[in-house]
């Protein structure tokens, strides 16, 4: 449904955590259909944000914890909680 260009934008604008709204907005498209595909998690509009949110986030959490390697207690903190979350998912499996 959305072009390459198209595509390419909602990766730039989702690893910069903007919503799925603010996105929407951004490349001009109907909020509702848009909606519908990140509500589809077989879409490529889907598939292309969560990626692009992932990537992000996994850089700042490889920053965090290169931190917390070092010393730095709020980046141990951080990382503690990672690691509880990493766990609980595990748990949900």
């Amino acid at each position: 449904m959305y072009n390459e260009e198209q595509l390419l934008l909602i990766e730039e604008y989702a690893g910069n955590f903007m919503s799925w709204q603010q996105i929407a907005i951004l490349i001009d498209t109907d909020e509702e259909i848009f909606r519908d595909l990140m509500n589809d998690h077989t879409s490529d509009v889907y598939r292309t944000y969560m990626k692009a949110r992932t990537l992000t986030s996994y850089a700042i959490t490889k920053s965090i914890v290169k931190l917390a390697k070092l010393g730095s207690p709020q980046a141990e903190l951080l990382v503690r909680d990672d690691i509880i979350k990493q766990l609980n998912a595990e748990n949900e499996l």
